[in-house]
């Protein structure tokens, strides 16, 4: 560049002191770089507006004391060559603490050789401090580049591999000249073209990241592979990254958690089938006993008490086979009648406590409450209601059931199951819905029917929660209220 400006600007002079004209005095006055003629002594015959806004006018001083505080020319000097062999030079030189580029023309001459030479000068100092920053930069990103944990490679868009960090040449086993500028799937796959499913081409495709899972039996294991696009300022894909992490591991702790999974399905099974059974026949065979009217009361009481206990143990392998279920199946919800729902419940409850004063109340009546759910709909009302009438001491057992469509979202309904049962306190109404909890410990029961409500509506999308019900500020029982969508 700087020899090109010279070469345009100045011509070579067959006289021994060519004048300046004004006009060329006035162009070189205009550009920003150190401009001076040189005699064959060295010393300046002109210097342009920048030398002299800089350093003053150093006319007839010699050009090696101005720029380099020297008593006579250097030997490296660009300026000195120019005059011995009437050649172009240039040449970077520390003066002053600073880097200056010097270029060296012959100007004019005369039967003795150069009588004249050209010399422009350019500060690049800053320039440097740049470029050595920039070098910084790149050998701080080579450096990271290289301590990666992860095998990663940069490509260029038609696959061919640019750069591989340490990680990378040492999964391939390979040397960095042997990888750089193959292509990947060469290199990867040792195939001539893109496998079938290349998440580059996909990520070229699509111009987004794109991970895929793959198996290496060459590699020794199974990797995740990720490609990421760079662009340009134009959005362009200009180099992809190609990163790969090694999930051999978690993928063996997979398989085993998967074989643990249908070991533990299997035993599951097995309980809450077999002992289902037993349990029936354990039943059947009470019902039989409690039908001999020979029976003392002593007797008697002591079977309804196993009955009971029988009944329990029935309905924990119920509510477990259905949890299961929903912790291992995507349940599909569909719009049902919550009124019809709820009529089943009641119907069931009526003959459940048959023996029992209870008096249900509720205003959701068939095709007025339509909501997503499926079949266990029944199973969260009638845990719900059911465990009401187990806890009301007073005869009646009066429950409440409301619906209303909620305040704060009317995509939902608020359903609420008021009991006087007593209340529940407030550090147990953050545990009622865990495993095992129940309203009194001292109560049959297995403990898993709210943690089976709560997972069926919540399954559902819906929340569950329980207040305090009161009357003249006083606590009397317990609000269950259950959100369920709107269907």
């Amino acid at each position: 560049m700087i020899e090109r400006e010279a070469k345009d600007i100045v011509p070579v002079h067959d006289n021994p002191a060519p004048v300046l004209s004004e006009d060329i005095k006035k162009g070189y006055d205009l550009i920003d770089r150190y401009i001076m003629i040189i005699n064959r002594d060295f010393r300046v015959e002109f210097c342009n507006m920048k030398v002299r806004n800089e350093m003053g006018d150093v006319t007839g001083r010699p050009c090696y004391e101005v720029f380099c505080l020297e008593i006579s020319p250097p030997a490296d000097c660009p300026l000195k060559k120019t005059m011995e062999f009437g050649s172009t030079n240039s040449k970077i030189v520390m003066c002053k603490d600073k880097h200056i580029h010097f270029f060296a023309q012959p100007f004019s001459s005369d039967k003795d050789g150069i009588s004249l030479a050209l010399l422009l000068a350019l500060d690049i100092t800053e320039m440097i401090k740049v470029g050595k920053k920039e070098r910084e930069s790149r050998e701080m990103l080579e450096s990271l580049f290289n301590s990666m944990a992860d095998p990663v490679t940069i490509h260029a868009p038609d696959y061919t591999i640019m750069d591989a960090n340490i990680s990378a040449l040492n999964l391939l086993g390979m040397k960095k000249e042997d990888v750089v500028g193959k292509k990947c799937h060469e290199i990867f796959h040792q195939q001539n073209s893109p496998i079938k499913r290349c998440p580059m081409r996909q990520t070229l495709l699509k111009g987004d990241v794109e991970k895929s899972l793959v198996g290496r039996p060459d590699l020794n294991g199974d990797y995740l592979v990720n490609t990421t696009p760079v662009f340009d300022k134009n959005g362009r894909i200009v180099r992809v990254l190609h990163s790969l992490k090694d999930v051999t591991e978690l993928k063996d702790m997979e398989r085993k958690l998967t074989r643990d999974n249908e070991r533990l399905l299997m035993f599951t099974d097995l309980i809450t089938h077999d002992m289902g059974n037993y349990s029936q026949g354990a039943l059947l065979a009470i019902d039989m006993l409690l039908a001999d009217e020979t029976l003392s009361p002593k007797q008697r009481r002591y079977l309804e008490m196993a009955r009971i206990q029988m009944q329990s143990a029935h309905q924990l392998l119920e509510n477990a086979k259905k949890l299961s279920r929903l912790y291992e199946e995507k349940i599909e919800i569909v719009p049902m009648d919550a009124g019809i729902v709820l009529m089943k419940v009641i119907s069931q409850l009526k003959k459940t406590y048959a023996s029992r004063n209870i008096r249900i109340n509720t205003e959701v009546k068939m095709g007025t409450h339509t909501v997503l759910a499926d079949e266990l709909l029944f199973d969260v009302f009638i845990n719900i209601i059911g465990n009401s009438i187990k806890y009301t001491p007073s005869d009646p057992a009066v429950v409440d059931v409301m619906a209303e469509v909620w305040e704060d979202d009317p995509s939902f309904y608020r359903f609420e199951v008021i009991d006087r049962a007593g209340g529940i306190s407030e550090e147990h109404k953050k545990s009622i819905f865990s495993r095992f909890e129940r309203y009194n410990r001292s109560s049959p029961g297995s403990g898993l029917g709210l943690t089976l409500v709560k997972k069926i509506v919540e399954n559902y999308g819906g929340k569950i929660w329980v207040e305090d019900f009161r009357v003249d500020g006083e606590v009397k029982g317990s609000v269950f209220v259950v959100l369920l969508k709107r269907g």
